[in-house]
C-alpha cells in the first residue's frame, strides 16, 4: 500500500513538472529554418502600439529581461516609431540608426492568427505599416473578439528576414499581468535558444 502510494505521489510530481513546464512556454512559436542566433549590438525594441504609456510599460519590461541575460538594446532606439508613417521613412530611420535586428511586440487579433509569410513581409517596414495600419482600424479591439500577443524577431545585418514568431493567446487585451507573462516568456525563449545571445559573449567582444 506505501509503495503504491509512493507511485502515485511521483506521478503527480512528474505531471506537476510537466504542466509547470508547459505554462512556462509559448502556446506557439516559429524559426527560420537553418537559423542558428546570433548577438545583435544594435537591437531595437519595438512596441506597436499607439498608447504611450502603454508602448512605456511594454519596452522597460522586455529591456530589464533582456539586460539580466545581458543583452543590451539600443535605447536610443526604442521609441524610433510610434506612429503610422511611410515604409520610405521607416527604412531610412533604420539605416540611420545603423540597427541589425529588431523585436517587435504587439497584440493581434485571432482573425490574424497566422504566420505572417517572410516573402510578402521581410522588409520590417511593410510588416511594421502592416501592423500598425491593422492596431488602428475600427473594432480592432472589439470586445466579441479573441486576442493573441505577438513578438517577431526582424534580422538585418545580412537581408532583411523575419527569423522568428512567439504567440500567446489572450482573452483579456488589458490584462497586464497576462501581457507580463507573454514578454518573460518570449524573452527566456529568445535567450535559452540561443536566438539572441549576450553582446558580452566571447565570440561577439572584440
Amino acid at each position: 500500500m506505501m509503495n503504491s502510494t509512493k507511485s502515485f505521489t511521483s506521478i503527480l510530481i512528474v505531471l506537476l513538472l510537466i504542466f509547470l513546464a508547459s505554462c512556462s512556454k509559448l502556446r506557439k512559436s516559429w524559426t527560420k529554418e537553418g537559423y542558428v542566433g546570433k548577438s545583435f549590438p544594435r537591437l531595437a525594441i519595438v512596441v506597436i502600439n499607439p498608447d504611450p504609456v502603454e508602448r512605456k510599460s511594454f519596452q522597460d519590461l522586455v529591456i530589464s529581461s533582456f539586460a539580466a541575460s545581458e543583452i543590451q538594446v539600443v535605447t536610443d532606439a526604442v521609441l524610433f516609431i510610434y506612429e503610422e508613417v511611410s515604409d520610405s521613412v521607416i527604412d531610412r530611420r533604420v539605416a540611420d540608426l545603423r540597427l541589425d535586428g529588431i523585436l517587435t511586440v504587439g497584440l493581434i487579433t485571432s482573425d490574424e492568427n497566422q504566420f505572417i509569410s517572410p516573402e510578402n513581409y521581410n522588409k520590417f517596414s511593410k510588416f511594421y505599416s502592416h501592423r500598425f495600419t491593422g492596431l488602428n482600424t475600427p473594432q480592432y479591439l472589439a470586445k466579441s473578439s479573441t486576442y493573441v500577443m505577438e513578438g517577431v524577431l526582424h534580422d538585418l545585418t545580412e537581408v532583411h528576414e523575419i527569423v522568428w514568431r512567439g504567440e500567446m493567446a489572450l482573452l483579456d487585451p488589458k490584462n497586464a499581468s497576462a501581457k507580463k507573462r507573454f514578454l518573460n516568456r518570449m524573452t527566456k525563449e529568445l535567450v535559452e535558444e540561443g536566438l539572441i545571445k549576450s553582446t558580452k559573449s566571447p565570440r561577439s567582444s572584440s
